[in-house]
């Protein structure tokens, strides 16, 4: 569709969501060569802004909500990683 509609377009990225649980699946869209990257932002951090938002734990960066944030960037990244990687 893109090649038939857009001459111009040189990639596009994927937008990942809350809950990381659900981001498996649109993952599986990175084997198209269209694909070149993510958005994982309250993919990543909704859980742990929520919390501080609520008065629940609003942490620095070495407490948990920065080892949250952590965690749940790794495990995109890691999901990403394994879609992409030839198997």
């Amino acid at each position: 569709m893109i090649e038939a509609n857009d001459e111009h377009c040189r990639a596009i990225l994927v937008r990942v969501p809350a809950p990381l649980a659900e981001a498996t699946a649109l993952l599986a869209a990175v084997k198209s060569p269209w694909v070149r990257g993510f958005i994982g932002g309250d993919s990543i951090f909704s859980s742990a802004a929520e919390a501080c938002l609520t008065g629940q734990d609003c942490a620095d960066s070495a407490g948990s909500a920065g080892v949250d944030i952590a965690a749940r960037f790794r495990t995109l990244l890691a999901a990403w990683v394994a879609q992409r990687s030839p198997h």
